[in-house]
């Protein structure tokens, strides 16, 4: 009985057991089956993160993903993704590499994975890529990207023609305009239209097409091409607002502000394709430009009222903050400039909010940084007349009068002339002793602008540095008689320079006719009346502006020791001193322009401006036998503003007169990106090769110099041309 007990006892013990089991079995299988849904609700709760913009708190979401199930790709996209919002390129790419071995091979991976290896500069980066490239379908898209990843990793040849290849075999208007548009990056404008007119034909081009087609014509000046293309869209019905809003732009850029308005403001009004909208932005920031120049404030106001309807994300905000920049920018410039960089923030690469944020840095006196901003202005923009002006403007100010020459240079070779642009181009020539050209300039403006008082002015000064003293008395006496405000207006700077000592009006307004009547007593050489005057208002100068008037009387009297004598025991501020060394080289007083750009320097010794041009003045007294202090100061403004033209007219002159030719001839060579386009750069180095006996050379270059020189209206050398005609001649006749 108790035998039966103890079995029986066995088997219930068994039974219990077998229960246990079987029971911790389904409760493990359904812990199991709890914890493996964790991941996917912490990837939906990484995704609902994702959406709000909370990148850093989704991360770790996907993460814990992925570590419980690393064969699930759609975990590893959303890991990219969120690394790369988050910049963490090097966490995307190790998500991206271990995804593409769990089978997400698409190619925004196979980007990402590029892209690592390029920011980490692996030499084996484009191999690796292409391997793992060569694991998607075969097909065009693969093609493309190989192309694509030889072009990013530095072998663009090869992409580009491995593009060409599959635009030959399959047009395609996407990957036409991809390649057009490199070639336009890369200044190729040639390559870019001949690829696009190729397939003109074909059926394969789009309002894209037409778009960088008409900006290659409209930036080299081709206006009827580019009408016959906008008018030939239209015929393929590809005239889209794209193309309308490019059409208004070129007229803009022609100044033609009535027909851009035709086109334009049709555009200004929001749609609801989202695509459009931004077109139509672009448009009313197009608008906003017309009607500030047309001073139509109330129109801008009504662009105001159209943003804030617009549905384009981050565009309305911007758009009203640019608004109010440009209606406040004539009124309170420090506000407009705020906005602006607002605006931008938000409404990155658009060129008329670049115009307008560089034309207030300029108010502000920000020169380095408003030429950065027109530098950005890009496409057809680049080369408009308004932008280069305003560059070469701003170079000026900044005294870098040879960029500024440059700059207007551009303008002038593509026959656009106004006005402002040629008094600028003399203006900088005259900062630069370059005579000849200031010379042919003033001629040019008094032939266009013959009644125009200032121009008369400026011809007055000139006739008297050229020793023509009839001539400059009377401009002068014909600017009192018929002009008595304006001679006047030109000096109205010399009264905020003399510290009277009095807020008397009337009294300003005598001494500042008494300085008037001293500065033309000087120009005019009557020096006793000169003394005269400046001896009556003595006392009512400082002593630094009473310096500034003495020394310019001895300038003009080309007596070069009294003035020098009378500098030695003088204190002057660095802009004085700059003053004086401009005024002494206008007149030809080289020896008292070195001396004061000596004094300049010495508060300014890293200026290239003024170690340049203490090397040139230097250069141009023919007493001073070429030294050390010239070389050093030459080649040390080289050294801080290399490819400057000027400054390696100034140095390579210095090592010719040093007969240091192999130096020099290093220089120019190092520099023939500048001299090729620099008809005096082209004569030194003729100069040079004449100097070391190699005739050849010397005759290819001077016939370079000559060649490039008579093709501009502004003779551009030192030496005249008939001068350099005779020269050339005489150097073949004795080859």
């Amino acid at each position: 009985m108790s035998e039966n007990k103890n079995k029986l006892s066995i088997i219930i013990t068994i039974i219990v057991v077998l229960i246990i089991l079987i029971g911790g079995f389904f409760a493990y299988k359904n812990f199991k089956n709890k914890t493996s849904i964790a991941p996917e609700d912490s990837f939906t709760q990484g995704i609902q993160l994702m959406e709000q913009g909370d990148y850093e708190s989704a991360l770790p979401h996907f993460k814990k993903s992925i570590e419980e199930f690393p064969d699930r790709p759609k975990y590893y996209k959303a890991a990219i993704h969120t690394a790369l919002k988050l910049d963490n390129k090097t966490e995307a790419k190790k998500y991206a590499e271990s995804g593409w071995k769990m089978g997400l091979k698409d190619e925004q991976t196979l980007k990402v994975i590029a892209s690592g290896y390029l920011s980490n500069n692996d030499s084996n980066g484009l191999k690796n890529t292409l391997n793992l490239l060569d694991e998607l379908p075969a097909g065009k898209n693969r093609e493309q990207m190989r192309g694509h990843f030889n072009y990013v990793f530095g072998n663009k040849e090869e992409g580009i023609n491995i593009w060409l290849k599959l635009i030959e075999n399959d047009p395609d208007s996407s990957l036409i305009n991809n390649v057009a548009a490199i070639f336009l990056a890369n200044k190729d404008f040639g390559k870019a239209k001949n690829l696009i007119i190729k397939h003109k034909d074909s059926g394969h081009l789009n309002e894209y097409s037409y778009k960088l087609l008409t900006g290659i014509y409209i930036f080299h000046d081709k206006y009827r091409a580019a009408e016959e293309s906008f008018d030939e869209a239209k015929t393929k019905n590809i005239y889209s607002d794209l193309l309308q809003l490019q059409h208004g732009i070129y007229y803009i850029l022609k100044l033609d502000l009535a027909k851009a308005l035709e086109l334009l403001e049709p555009l200004k009004n929001t749609v609801s394709d989202t695509k459009l909208n931004y077109i139509r932005r672009n448009a009313r920031i197009a608008l906003a430009y017309i009607y500030y120049t047309n001073k139509d404030m109330d129109s801008i106001d009504k662009l105001m009222e159209i943003a804030t309807s617009s549905s384009v994300k981050n565009s309305s905000a911007g758009e009203l903050i640019y608004f109010k920049a440009v209606k406040s920018i004539d009124e309170n410039n420090s506000k407009a400039l705020n906005d602006l960089h607002k605006a931008k923030s938000s409404l990155p690469n658009q060129n008329f909010i670049e115009l307008f944020t560089a034309r207030a840095t300029v108010k502000a006196g920000k020169y380095d940084e408003a030429l950065n901003l027109y530098k950005k202005i890009d496409g057809p923009m680049s080369v408009w007349p308004v932008v280069l002006y305003e560059m070469a403007e701003t170079y000026y100010l900044q005294n870098l009068y040879n960029e500024s020459i440059e700059v207007i240079s551009n303008l002038h070779s593509r026959n656009l002339y106004s006005k402002r642009s040629l008094i600028l181009y003399r203006n900088a020539a005259l900062k630069l002793n370059r005579l000849d050209i200031t010379d042919n300039t003033q001629n040019i403006l008094e032939k266009k602008y013959p009644d125009d008082p200032y121009i008369k002015m400026t011809g007055g000064m000139l006739a008297i540095d050229r020793g023509n003293y009839e001539k400059a008395e009377k401009v002068f006496e014909d600017l009192s008689k018929n002009f008595p405000d304006e001679i006047e207006n030109k000096f109205n700077d010399i009264e905020s320079k003399i510290n009277t000592g009095s807020s008397d009006s009337e009294k300003s307004s005598r001494l500042l006719l008494k300085v008037l009547k001293f500065n033309l007593s000087v120009y005019t050489k009557k020096f006793d009346a000169a003394e005269s005057y400046l001896n009556k208002i003595k006392d009512t100068l400082t002593e630094e502006n009473y310096a500034v008037l003495y020394t310019v009387l001895n300038i003009v009297k080309n007596d070069e020791k009294k003035a020098i004598a009378f500098l030695e025991n003088t204190k002057l501020s660095k802009d004085k001193w700059s003053s004086l060394a401009e005024k002494a080289n206008e007149f030809k007083q080289a020896k008292v322009s070195a001396y004061c750009y000596k004094k300049v320097l010495e508060k300014e010794p890293e200026n290239p401006v003024y170690l340049n041009n203490f090397a040139w003045q230097s250069l141009l007294d023919p007493d001073l036998k070429i030294n050390d202090d010239i070389i050093n100061a030459a080649k040390k403004a080289y050294k801080v503003a290399p490819g400057n033209s000027t400054i390696i007219d100034t140095y390579s002159v210095a090592l010719i007169k040093a007969e240091k030719y192999q130096e020099c001839e290093k220089v120019l060579t190092d520099n023939m990106t500048v001299v090729k386009k620099t008809p005096q750069l082209l004569y030194n180095l003729a100069r040079l090769y004449e100097s070391k006996k190699d005739n050849t050379k010397a005759l290819k270059n001077y016939q370079k110099c000559l060649n490039l020189s008579s093709s501009q209206e502004v003779w551009p050398i030192r030496m005249s041309k008939e001068v350099l005609v005779k020269h050339v001649e005489s150097l073949k006749q004795a080859k």
